[in-house]
């Protein structure tokens, strides 16, 4: 395990390596040249131009084809830098030192957590380690889908491409390399997060306190602390009421149920019985101990709706609420949770823009770019951010509009030609459901959007988003000086009560954005980090609104999905601005203001960090023999870990694997869609449900997939030579995998005709595999 985690570390040095060239061309007018965003900045480099040889066919994605490009890269990097001498690495390597233990704190956490319960398994992990071995064993690009053989993968893959780009060049087995990835994605948000507050910090105003080395280190940890590991509150609540269902409570049961939790601890009995998901029919609580027994999992569920029918009729329903902690607990590699690092490096990127033009426009373009096939959801949000550096640095540097504008176009323009291949391929996931409406342009727009059905409630959001309100809030008022700008915080906080007691508490999100912007435009004394800061705080606070107005019309016809993928951004953007504001405030302002800030933020904080406790710091407390190799169900079986590792050995890549199909999430763990996850080798059908999702925008596509579904049965069961044959050929099976699965699924005959007409080529165990020949 151990020597494992040393080469992947080696191994991500090399993008280090190929990424500091670039970081000084693109930022070194910036403090410390955001050395820090090197790993990220090298691995994007990297994998885009892999991704660009192999989608054209010129290149395949392998060892020697990341290593070529690495010394390419590194080499046009070092070239468009002027090289990097003695002098520039003595002024910088105590920048990039700092940043690299913030990446190996973050990296040490998850590997610590990932030693614990390494397995891909459970909620959506096996589709996230089906995709990653798919990556690795591809023959091809766009990357086969080895859920749903003969078709390539419908789904944001770039992160799992670069994720997957450490055991490609190591070798390391992949049940190993997947964890080691996730590992390495909490490493750099951690350092990335920190380099952009630090590199901020170090230009932040004209009056502002010199950021010293020490308070440099601290200001970093702090980003650490805010992005990575804090969580919500919600985890504080659980603990505090002796509830886990406490943040399902409508508001009027939330305070009487804290005060309980806090004195008696007596039978709770709410208001009226609950109605909705997961507590339904419920009527009473019983406090118990929390911290024994903590629910890590509800606090992901920290947003409730109330919905009310016409008929009067009412149930509660959750948004996701999930965060980076969660997250990587979980051990999630969705993603959003892989993009995350990559859009952190944007506000550097911003940052860079709002001091003056970049000496290229392609990079820019690239990194934004990256963003929509790594995770769409975060594309037009950074975007935005981009573009209005731009606009604000023209402002304040009177350059010729018309110029202006053909910069934005072609960022726009390139970020999406760049990566054209994935557009031309990917069919979006929404917009297939009907209008709702019979109005031209109006009829579309419903296709793809819904008018969110209700709006976070004010105790809901403060939850979620509290630690890093308060630190923001305080800055921003701090800012003001003349009758308008105190108007503005006056508006702002009528806006804030009123919407806080009528239901719509993010409409406050409007006066806010207008006082930041007043404070970037029309102020001279705003220095192009905190006008990215004051950008970052209004785009986040627009995030909260848009989604209390407008849900995207996805599978689950809800906002439920639309909360949980904005939510992460907010929780990234506002979890940087929130330190940079403890750092306004303690840089620019008496000790009366400093003072006034830690009395609010310690006990925040404090709360925000009982999540991590009741998890992480329990499981330090709770030493065990740890592995990172993370197996499936069907490596618990007898022969299961040999099975797949000799279709790893044997078996060409892009060959068709038949296994069985059961239902999406797989809640009894017998493992369907384990082979194809385990290997990357496409199956004729894994889980429905999740093929239904990525290719909702597919019409028709529906029966495609159903019919699949009884093909593997027929496949397996049916005792018709000819209609078994006639089947295996038209998917092009070359395999078939009989284990405790199939029996389950097809009875214990499953796979009788199969035995007669292929050859077996593996049999240990409980597990049988057979190779087909026409």
């Amino acid at each position: 395990m151990i020597n494992d985690v040393i080469v992947h570390w080696l191994v991500t040095m090399l993008c280090v390596a190929v990424g500091v060239p670039w970081a000084k061309y693109l930022f070194n007018t910036l403090p410390h040249a955001l050395i820090g965003v090197a790993r990220p900045l090298g691995y994007a480099v990297i994998g885009v131009v892999v991704w660009g040889f192999a989608i054209i066919g010129l290149l395949p994605f392998n060892s020697g084809s990341v290593i070529f490009v690495a010394i390419g890269m590194g080499y046009l990097g070092w070239r468009l830098a002027g090289g990097i001498d003695a002098a520039w690495l003595r002024a910088h390597w105590r920048a990039w030192l700092l940043s690299e233990v913030i990446f190996l704190a973050g990296f040490a956490m998850v590997v610590f957590i990932r030693g614990r319960t390494p397995d891909p398994w459970g909620t959506e992990r096996p589709m996230d380690y089906a995709f990653f071995n798919s990556m690795l064993h591809s023959p091809s690009f766009p990357p086969l889908d080895p859920w749903m053989s003969g078709m390539t993968i419908n789904y944001y893959y770039a992160g799992y491409l670069l994720a997957a780009i450490p055991a490609t060049i190591s070798g390391v087995d992949a049940a190993v390399g997947y964890n080691l990835a996730l590992a390495t994605t909490a490493g750099m948000i951690g350092a990335t997060a920190a380099t952009i507050v630090v590199s901020m910090a170090a230009v932040w105003h004209p009056i502002a306190q010199p950021l010293r080395k020490r308070t440099a280190a601290l200001f970093a940890g702090c980003a650490f602390v805010a992005v990575l590991l804090a969580g919500n509150m919600g985890g504080f609540l659980q603990l505090v009421s002796g509830l886990p269902e406490i943040l399902a409570l409508e508001p009027a049961d939330v305070v009487p149920a804290l005060q309980n939790g806090l004195g008696a601890r007596e039978t709770y009995t709410l208001a009226r019985p609950f109605q909705g998901w997961d507590f339904n029919g419920t009527a009473q609580l019983t406090p118990r101990d929390t911290w024994q027994d903590f629910n890590w999992w509800n606090p992901s569920r920290a947003v409730w709706d109330t919905l009310v029918a016409d008929d009067g009729a009412w149930e509660r329903r959750y948004s996701i609420t999930e965060f980076p902690f969660f997250s990587f607990w979980l051990g999630d590699m969705h993603p959003h949770v892989m993009a995350l690092p990559f859009g952190l490096l944007l506000i550097g990127l911003a940052l860079r823009r709002a001091s003056a033009p970049l000496p290229t426009m392609v990079v820019p373009a690239l990194m934004l770019g990256l963003l929509y096939p790594m995770n769409s959801w975060d594309y037009p949000t950074y975007l935005v951010l981009y573009l209005g550096a731009m606009v604000w640095q023209s402002v304040r540097s009177k350059a010729n509009w018309r110029s202006v504008g053909s910069e934005a176009a072609i960022t726009v323009l390139a970020s999406y030609a760049l990566y054209l291949p994935f557009h031309m391929s990917f069919v979006s996931l929404v917009g297939g459901a009907e209008p709702t409406v019979d109005i031209p342009i109006v009829a579309t727009f419903s296709q793809y959007f819904g008018l969110a059905p209700a709006r976070t409630e004010a105790h809901g959001l403060f939850v979620m988003f509290g630690l890093f309100l308060v630190p923001i809030l305080a800055a921003a008022v701090s800012f003001a000086r003349d009758r308008l700008e105190w108007a503005l915080v006056a508006v702002t906080a009528v806006v804030a009560v009123v919407g806080a007691l009528g239901g719509f508490v993010t409409l406050t999100a409007v006066p806010l954005a207008a006082l930041l912007l007043h404070y970037a435009f029309r102020r001279t004394d705003v220095s192009p980090a905190f006008a990215i800061w004051l950008g970052v705080v209004a785009l986040a606070g627009i995030l909260t609104l848009v989604v209390d107005v407008v849900y995207i019309r996805d599978t689950f016809s809800s906002r439920m999905n639309t909360v949980f993928k904005f939510y992460y951004q907010v929780w990234a953007l506002w979890g940087v601005a929130a330190v940079l504001g403890i750092w306004h405030v303690w840089s620019t302002r008496t000790t009366a203001w400093r003072v006034g800030l830690l009395v609010l933020v310690v006990p925040l904080t404090f709360a925000a960090l009982s999540y991590p406790a009741a998890t992480l710091g329990k499981a330090l407390l709770e030493p065990r023999e740890g592995t990172l190799y993370g197996k499936t169900p069907r490596d618990y079986a007898v022969g299961g870990p040999e099975s797949v590792a000799w279709l790893r050995q044997h078996v060409t890549a892009g060959s068709v694997v038949l296994e069985g199909v059961g239902s999406s999430y797989d809640i009894e763990g017998d493992g369907f869609g384990g082979v194809s996850a385990s290997t990357g080798f496409p199956t004729v059908l894994g889980w429905p449900g999740h093929e239904y999702q990525w290719r909702g925008g597919q019409v028709g596509l529906d029966q495609q997939i159903s019919q699949r579904e009884n093909d593997v049965r027929t496949m397996y069961s049916s005792l018709d030579e000819a209609e078994v044959r006639a089947l295996l050929e038209s998917y092009h099976v070359r395999y078939i995998y009989i284990g405790n699965a199939e029996r389950k699924a097809y009875g214990g005959e499953a796979g009788m005709l199969i035995s007669t007409i292929a050859e077996q080529v593996f049999a240990e165990g409980d597990i049988a595999i057979y190779a087909y020949k026409k």
